[in-house]
């Protein structure tokens, strides 16, 4: 919200106008679907830039980017490990924080909210 984008209003009207793309759900819960990983990868694959997942060149994560790993989000940090890699801002159980960890996760997605979709 803080960024002008309300993520759960989004999420429900795409599921509201193309139901068939959220292979996960069978009726819309308002309640529940923006908060499950594979509902936010599909709204994502369909409304945000996809961008590579190799970390090959560290220049292509950029802080405010959206990370989507099997089990939670994260978003890149503008901060930088010594091989150039962003620091991810996420809440994975233990609270959330700031930390070294892009590369300690499966990453199933990497993409950037431009908000003109």
């Amino acid at each position: 919200k803080s960024a002008g984008y309300n993520l759960k209003d989004l999420v429900d009207k795409d599921i509201s106008r193309n139901l068939s793309a959220y292979n996960s759900i069978t009726v819309p819960d308002p309640n529940i679907d923006f908060r499950r990983v594979n509902n936010l990868k599909t709204f994502f694959d369909r409304n945000a830039k996809s961008l590579s997942t190799s970390f090959a060149d560290p220049s292509q994560w950029q802080g405010g980017d959206i990370v989507i790993f099997p089990e939670h989000i994260a978003i890149c940090s503008d901060k930088r490990n010594s091989d150039g890699l962003p620091f991810i801002i996420h809440h994975d159980g233990l609270g959330s924080r700031e930390r070294n960890e892009i590369t300690n996760y499966k990453i199933l997605g990497h993409y950037r909210w431009n908000g003109n979709r």
